[in-house]
């Protein structure tokens, strides 16, 4: 089973080279853009698995990427970066659906930890889906459902192990139509 690549999205070309490094030799492939308008471009190429953007960027500033993934992309997970003085604009990602943020300066460990929580994970061919190019909404779907299995249909362990919101995940169980599940 092939990784979907991780999305680095950072101005700083040497902030952006170094988190690529450190991602690269944790395993994982990774695409970088030094804006928003490159990352959006990137996806509109390739399915990731996960965004990591910093918030402030010229050209389109990670809110505004943020934004545009959840109408192009919406599953995919979006992990957004902030000086530690801007955490206002964090908590306001975080209510226009990020997953999760980062001030910084950060651990590489921490940067490691939000990938292997929040990134998504390509589905083998002979999952329960049965095909070999599943879009991703489907490996979501699946993700999901499998989520739920491994929790015994817990809702708060499944909000737990995928990181989003009660919320989030009533509306994705909707979105499915998994509501009859639980």
């Amino acid at each position: 089973m092939t990784s979907l690549p991780l999305l680095i999205a950072e101005d700083d070309r040497d902030l952006r080279d170094a988190l690529c490094i450190t991602l690269e030799i944790a395993g994982y492939a990774v695409i970088s853009a030094a804006d928003g308008r490159e990352a959006l471009s990137a996806m509109a190429g390739q399915s990731v698995g996960l965004v990591i953007s910093d918030i402030q960027m010229p050209v389109l500033d990670g809110l505004g990427l943020l934004r545009e993934i959840r109408r192009l992309h919406a599953q995919v997970p979006v992990v957004l970066m902030t000086a530690f003085g801007d955490i206002e604009h964090a908590v306001e990602a975080l209510h226009e659906g990020a997953s999760d943020y980062l001030a910084k300066p950060f651990e590489s460990g921490r940067l490691l930890q939000l990938v292997q929580r929040y990134r998504l994970r390509p589905v083998e061919a002979n999952d329960a889906v049965g095909s070999a190019t599943m879009d991703m909404k489907s490996m979501e779907r699946v993700h999901i459902l499998e989520t739920l299995k491994a929790v015994n249909g817990s809702r708060k362990q499944a909000v737990d192990r995928l990181g989003i919101s009660e919320r989030a995940l009533r509306y994705k169980l909707r979105q499915y139509r998994l509501e009859a599940m639980n």
